[in-house]
C-alpha cells in the first residue's frame, strides 16, 4: 500500500495474514514507514506489528515496535484468560503490567480480516473491543458495512464493499474488493492508503 497525506506520497505499508502452522489461528504482520513533515521538521516513522490471533481473529499475543529518530518503543503481550500481560521498553525503564479484559480483544491490524470472517452485510454493525498497541488501551469499536462503492485505483474502476470503523471518536474507512483484498484505507490527518505494487510503493520515499 502507498501512503498519502493530502494527496502527497509519504510512505508505504505492508500487511499479511497467514494461517498458523500449528493450531487453527492466524498470524498478522504489518510494517509501516512514513516520512512526515511537521512544522518544517521531517521525521521518519517506522512501525511494526505482529499478532497471533485465534480462529475467531481475537488477540492471543502481540509484538509491537515504533522508531522515530532517537525515540524507540517496543511492547509485547500475551492474553491468558481475561488478563493481557504486557512488557514494554524504550527511553524509560522496562515495565511489566497487566490489563484486565472485559471482553476478548481484537488487534487493530487484523480488524478488517475479522469483519470479513464475521460476514456482516450492508447496513449491519457490530461493536467489539479493540486493543491498540500505540495507546496500550482497550476501547470499544463499532464496525459497520456502509455499502458498495466503485473506486478508481491506478485508472481502473473497481467495485468494492466499504467498511467503517469508529473508535475513540474517530472514523476510519476501508474499501475491499470481491477477492477480499483491501484496496484503500482512509483515516486520521488526511492519511490515505492505496493498493500498489511493491516497487511503486517503495519508490514513494
Amino acid at each position: 500500500m502507498r501512503i498519502y497525506q493530502a494527496d502527497r506520497p509519504v510512505g508505504y505499508a505492508h500487511r499479511s495474514v497467514s494461517r498458523q502452522k500449528k493450531g487453527s489461528g492466524f498470524t498478522v504482520a504489518e510494517t509501516v514507514f512514513m516520512r512526515i513533515n511537521t512544522m518544517g521538521l521531517v521525521q521518519d516513522i517506522h512501525l511494526q506489528t505482529k499478532g497471533r490471533l485465534a480462529a475467531d481473529f481475537t488477540l492471543q499475543s502481540f509484538d509491537f515496535a515504533v522508531k522515530s529518530g532517537r525515540m524507540s518503543f517496543t511492547a509485547s503481550g500475551t492474553v491468558t484468560g481475561d488478563i493481557l500481560s504486557v512488557e514494554t521498553s524504550g527511553s524509560d525503564p522496562a515495565r511489566r503490567f497487566e490489563i484486565p479484559l472485559k471482553n476478548k480483544p481484537f488487534l487493530v491490524a487484523g480488524i478488517v480480516d475479522a469483519v470479513q470472517a464475521i460476514g456482516l452485510k450492508p447496513g449491519e454493525f457490530l461493536t467489539v473491543d479493540v486493543f491498540d498497541p500505540v495507546s496500550m488501551g482497550q476501547v470499544p469499536a463499532r464496525i459497520s458495512i456502509v455499502g458498495t462503492e466503485n473506486i478508481t485505483i491506478e485508472g481502473i474502476d473497481i467495485p468494492t464493499t466499504k467498511i467503517m470503523l469508529q473508535f475513540q471518536g474517530v472514523s476510519q474507512f476501508a474499501w475491499i474488493d470481491d477477492a477480499g483484498d483491501i484496496l484503500r484505507e482512509k483515516g486520521l490527518l488526511g492519511i490515505r492508503l492505496e493498493k500498489s505494487t511493491r516497487s511503486a510503493a517503495l519508490a514513494t520515499v
